[in-house]
């Protein structure tokens, strides 16, 4: 039950602790006979609500649990801080470690990264040597010309690619290095 339950309940139970009411019955002055029986009159005496403190104790046994349960903690660019080297006031001067940050995810992306440059790396190669051969099939006659510039296209695309995928694993690298220990 809660506070305001509590108080109206408390209210009702000592209703003329705080607003008492007077009742008075009176009988009525004689009627006549065409009137008919003499009823009573009521009259009310309204007094003043005042305040007035109750000590009201409800015993009561068992235990205390937490309804629902929380992980209290802190995250910086997703990630969970899980270690504080500096409290507040500390001095700190630039370069010096301030927290740690849970790096798994970031390990993780960089590795992807890497795997990713490989993986571009090796198509740009196999790219390569089929324009080459076009080249050379294309100057015995064997292939067309459209048939040359789709290889080089793909030789540039697949150099597209590495450049790419160099570009992430470098922002997955500085990520890395921020994100798992942060710095001033």
């Amino acid at each position: 039950m809660n506070f305001f339950g509590a108080t109206a309940l408390a209210v009702l139970a000592l209703g003329t602790s705080f607003f008492p009411l007077h009742v008075h019955s009176q009988p009525a002055a004689p009627a006549s006979a065409a009137s008919g029986p003499a009823r009573p009159v009521l009259s009310v005496i309204v007094t003043a609500p005042r305040t007035e403190t109750l000590v009201q104790r409800v015993p009561a046994n068992g235990s205390l649990a937490a309804w629902q349960e929380a992980i209290v903690g802190a995250e910086a660019q997703g990630l969970r801080l899980t270690e504080v080297r500096v409290n507040v006031g500390d001095r700190v001067r630039a370069g010096d470690l301030l927290a740690r940050l849970q790096d798994d995810t970031v390990r993780a992306e960089l590795a992807q990264a890497e795997a990713a440059l490989a993986e571009a790396t090796a198509a740009a190669e196999e790219a390569r040597a089929q324009a080459e051969r076009a080249r050379a099939l294309q100057q015995q006659g064997f292939f067309s010309a459209a048939q040359l510039t789709q290889a080089l296209s793909a030789e540039a695309g697949a150099q597209a690619r590495v450049q790419s995928a160099r570009a992430q694993l470098r922002l997955q690298t500085q990520i890395g290095r921020a994100s798992c220990r942060e710095r001033v």
